[in-house]
């Protein structure tokens, strides 16, 4: 089945167009589940769609036209994935589509194929460019890109949640999804812009997730060159290292570097390791070089994440 998705129009009526459903239940005949959206009076819409598998091969084809006025970052939350265990840790990962935002700029065309069985947890916000300019001074997402990921990290999922927790509760649900947005947004103004647009081909991207797989085990002992990952990718390595940067907005190496903190400081929280701990399961020489790393990328020291907890 073909479902084609215009950005600038409310998501949830062209899926319930296209599937036949009315309301939040999703028609059986596609695999069924639950489609819920709240719009607030700024122009924000906070979607939230799960599915217990599709019974039919999906294609979907999202577009956002080159003069929208529109954006969409699209949360990937789990759904299909594989939990392996490596040195008894156990660690999830995420078939080709890791948990992160995908944010869907102007002049953005992909295509994303659901194999019959696929489960889903999906978020969305969609907002209009008039929102973004009424918080900011500039438009931060006009970095000549019309695709950009951002990996989501334990805090910011928790809010999240508790965001789709309250979605019958629109005050408290509004709050939480402009604080989700604003993180969001905040982190996506630190990549790097570029000098003219580009695009990425829907293939490429796909092809880019699958070689940022092999980068997403925080416990890996050793990394893959940026030649292999390029042929993981079916690229040379000069566009790899250019497309890489483009969608990721930093280079291999500093991906895995804020998967290896992100995975640090979601055990710190949890309680699930000690500092030391992780100094040796993250691969530190020593404590020190770990709470130092640590305190670089997020300006504070791993005892402190022990107090929050």
């Amino acid at each position: 089945m073909k479902i084609k998705i215009d950005i600038t129009q409310n998501i949830i009526q062209q899926f319930q167009k296209q599937m036949s459903f009315e309301g939040q239940e999703v028609n059986p005949k596609y695999g069924g589940g639950q489609m819920k959206m709240v719009t607030f009076p700024d122009g924000l819409e906070f979607y939230y769609y799960t599915t217990p598998g599709y019974t039919v091969p999906i294609e979907m084809i999202s577009k956002n036209p080159p003069d929208s006025e529109w954006y969409l970052i699209h949360i990937n939350l789990g759904g299909d994935q594989q939990n392996k265990k490596i040195k008894s840790e156990s660690i999830t990962f995420h078939n080709h589509s890791p948990a992160g935002a995908l944010t869907y700029c102007p002049g953005l065309s992909i295509t994303t194929h659901f194999p019959v069985g696929h489960k889903g947890e999906l978020a969305s916000l969609r907002f209009p460019k008039a929102l973004l300019l009424s918080y900011f001074e500039k438009n931060i997402l006009d970095q000549g890109k019309s695709i950009i990921f951002e990996h989501l990290d334990f805090q910011t999922e928790q809010q999240l949640r508790k965001a789709i927790n309250h979605q019958d509760n629109k005050l408290k649900c509004h709050g939480l999804a402009l604080e989700v947005l604003s993180t969001l947004l905040q982190k996506m103004a630190l990549h790097n812009p570029i000098s003219k647009k580009v695009y990425l081909h829907g293939n490429d991207t796909n092809m880019l997730f699958k070689a940022a797989s092999a980068l997403r085990n925080p416990l890996t002992e050793k990394l893959p060159s940026v030649n292999e990952l390029a042929e993981m990718a079916h690229m040379s390595p000069t566009k790899f290292k250019t497309s890489f940067r483009l969608l990721f907005g930093s280079a291999p190496k500093q991906y895995h570097h804020k998967i290896k903190m992100e995975y640090a400081r979601d055990a710190l929280l949890n309680g699930a390791k000690t500092p030391t701990d992780l100094s040796y399961d993250l691969g530190y020489s020593h404590p020190s070089n770990f709470t130092s790393a640590y305190k670089t990328f997020f300006n504070r020291l791993p005892s402190e994440e022990l107090a929050i907890a």
